[in-house]
């Protein structure tokens, strides 16, 4: 699997599709899920979404149960996704193959026995989430923390479709990734504000509800 891993740290994307099918076979259940966590924790693009989709569509098969554990702040595998990719029609299709929008993670799955007492007495959240539970926690996390973002002095002169072309500004390096950071922050808090509203019209229930039935 080490090989595949590679291939997807050197940003061999294309070989990695390619060579797949071939080694797929030839790895554990165990080993696929770990495929899945790494893939989707630091390679997964949804600009790529079709060729990532063949690529899961071989790595579950008919077999592999989407529903796990992993040893992350994300405590399940869809949560991870929640986290990294908070986008409906990817999450959907975890749905469809078989993933469970009320599965219950335990967040203290990997913890050694004699670290479970001092661990359950300093939990930020409960120790079992649904990917209901998991979304609301990042949600408020992006909310509460301080990027340092500095607000504008004044409002835009104009809209931004008002201007010409070609019509330029200079920035700096630094002023312009910044204002990519804040792009992305942005658009991650809406994509999982929406996911979130998404989650409870398909039944999506928060441990504590599930509990209480």
């Amino acid at each position: 699997m080490q090989y595949l891993i590679k291939l997807l740290e050197n940003n061999k994307y294309d070989i990695f599709f390619a060579e797949l099918p071939t080694f797929i076979g030839k790895i554990s259940e165990k080993q696929r899920q770990e495929l899945l966590v790494d893939i989707m924790d630091y390679y997964y693009d949804h600009n790529h979404f079709s060729e990532f989709q063949n690529a899961f569509d071989l790595i579950i098969g008919d077999k592999l149960n989407p529903n796990f554990n992993i040893d992350h702040w994300a405590p399940s595998f869809l949560s991870l996704v929640v986290l990294r990719w908070p986008v409906i029609e990817l999450f959907d299709y975890f749905i469809k193959k078989g993933a469970n929008v009320n599965f219950i993670s335990d967040t203290l799955a990997f913890e050694k026995a004699e670290d479970l007492e001092f661990e359950e007495k300093h939990l930020l959240f409960g120790q079992y989430q649904t990917v209901l539970d998991f979304a609301q926690i990042k949600l408020d996390d992006k909310l509460s923390c301080d990027y340092n973002y500095g607000l504008p002095e004044s409002e835009p002169e104009q809209s931004c479709n008002e201007v010409n072309n070609n019509e330029t500004v200079t920035i700096n390096k630094a002023e312009y990734l910044e204002l990519q950071e804040q792009s992305w922050y942005l658009k991650d808090l809406v994509h999982t504000s929406n996911l979130i509203d998404y989650l409870k019209t398909i039944g999506g229930k928060t441990f504590e509800e599930l509990s209480a039935k």
